[in-house]
């Protein structure tokens, strides 16, 4: 197999972040001199600050900095797409429904988040120093060089290796929080479990695992949980021994409940955070991620609204502004009401996923309303005819009473929307990740599986239940 530049490129980064995670067993190894190993900490920390100023200000953080000539939204989802790849080894898939792009874009992130490393690094110095190649232990010491002759130059590139005892200790502390954070996460996404059972197309249930006596809880977003309540007959004739109980509810909570031990599986439309996965961790019960579904977020008015396009720049600012009317987006025969702005809690995935792939955190304004349930949020629009809400495609399969918008984007003008003109769900647009705002739905387990986990998770991922996700406005992963 031929690997491309960018494959290179990226195992190379791979192998400088890997080094700096295994720093211990490399430093106990002896094959690395304490020269080499700074030099691969500066080269690791260099390359996270670089992925951090993306979508920052450059100029203060070095002049000579090269930066992609692109706007702040699309720096944003370039870091986003680098963090995937560098730190978590998605694959292009993954990030491209991640980052709301198609494959095509989401490879052109890659290459130039990729080249844009590769360039600033290059004007750093990371040069070993010169060593004699078999050298003996009555070789002298090399020299100190003294400004006798001619004053040194101002130190603009200055060598790591020639000032290695001091700058080791120097990277080691400020390598401190770098690496322990970098530990995290990476752990979080290759630990033991997830390495293993990640896969959609692994029965779990196929490994012998421990009994779980207790009654199995799953609790967290009702758009995974409503397909189980039409199988929960087929799943009780094939695991009569299995006692079970769901319930919906926010996905931040569900995973806050499942890190505590009050529920067995969290359904949730968001992975777990950094800082959801270190308190797993540090309760000895890493988390791991099973993709059951893919889902739509959409963004929805009154039928009687004639705007049917947003882009996610007017997503950004009606949920941004404290006060705005249709007509301020320059939308045609749009009122000059203001905007009724709705969205579910702040403890939703939904919410989470809004803030991440529309807002770019940047907070949203204390006049947009948060609603508990989506079936409440939908009733709301539909009862005003200048109010706007976000919610899971799947809360509205059955509700004609108010209008789902076409999104566009930079790469779509005329925008897309995960429906048909007919109605009906457009299972291949949102496969193909044309559709700006898909995310997956995830059952989360922490700890190692018991068997009643994973006979649940492999029922959730069977033909049968796959199947019906698309009468809920779902896509099978399978």
């Amino acid at each position: 197999m031929v690997i491309n530049t960018l494959e290179i490129k990226k195992n190379i980064i791979h192998s400088i972040l890997d080094f700096s995670i295994n720093i211990d067993s490399n430093k106990k190894s002896g094959l690395y001199s304490l020269n080499q190993i700074s030099e691969m900490l500066s080269l690791a920390i260099e390359i996270n600050n670089l992925i951090n100023f993306l979508d920052k200000d450059g100029s203060k953080y070095t002049p000579a900095l090269i930066k992609p000539n692109m706007p702040v939204a699309e720096l944003s989802k370039m870091k986003r797409a680098l963090e995937l790849s560098l730190k978590y080894k998605s694959d292009i898939n993954s990030i491209a429904i991640d980052i709301g792009e198609n494959l095509s874009s989401t490879n052109r992130y890659l290459q130039k988040g990729i080249d844009y490393i590769f360039d600033n690094i290059k004007n750093r110095d990371f040069k070993m120093p010169a060593v004699s190649p078999n050298p003996t232990p009555q070789q002298a010491p090399r020299p100190i060089p003294t400004p006798t002759k001619k004053p040194l130059p101002a130190p603009k590139k200055q060598s790591v290796g020639l000032m290695a005892p001091l700058m080791f200790f120097i990277v080691l502390g400020v390598a401190g929080v770098v690496v322990y954070n970098s530990f995290f996460d990476r752990s979080a996404t290759k630990t033991v479990s997830l390495v293993k059972e990640y896969r959609s197309d692994r029965k779990l249930s196929s490994i012998d695992r421990p009994d779980q006596s207790s009654e199995l809880k799953i609790y967290g977003t009702k758009a995974i949980l409503n397909v189980f309540e039409d199988l929960q007959t087929a799943f009780k004739s094939g695991n009569p021994k299995i006692p079970f109980s769901i319930e919906g509810g926010d996905s931040g909570i569900a995973i806050r409940d499942l890190i505590d031990g009050r529920v067995s599986l969290a359904a949730s439309s968001r992975i777990p955070t950094v800082i959801e996965r270190k308190k797993a961790i540090q309760a000895g019960k890493p988390l791991s991620d099973h993709k059951i579904a893919l889902d739509s977020v959409v963004v929805f008015v009154h039928a009687s609204n004639p705007i049917s396009v947003l882009s996610v720049e007017d997503l950004k600012k009606i949920y941004s502004k404290s006060d705005l009317s249709w007509k301020d987006l320059q939308k045609e025969n749009s009122s000059d009401q203001k905007i009724a702005r709705f969205s579910l809690s702040k403890e939703s995935g939904t919410y989470a996923f809004f803030m991440d792939r529309v807002m770019y955190s940047e907070p949203t304004s204390d006049a947009v309303i948060h609603i508990y349930t989506p079936d409440k949020m939908i009733d709301l629009v539909a009862s005003n005819p200048y109010a706007i809400g976000v919610a899971s495609l799947s809360a509205l399969m059955n509700r004609k009473d108010v209008k789902v918008l076409k999104i566009s984007s930079v790469f779509n003008e005329t925008g897309t929307k995960p429906l048909t003109d007919s109605g009906s769900m457009d299972s291949t647009l949102i496969q193909r990740g044309e559709y700006p705002l898909t995310r997956y739905l995830y059952l989360i387990s922490a700890g190692e599986l018991t068997d009643s986990q994973a006979k649940f998770i492999d029922f959730m991922r069977s033909p049968q239940a796959q199947a019906k996700l698309v009468d809920y406005g779902l896509v099978g992963v399978i």
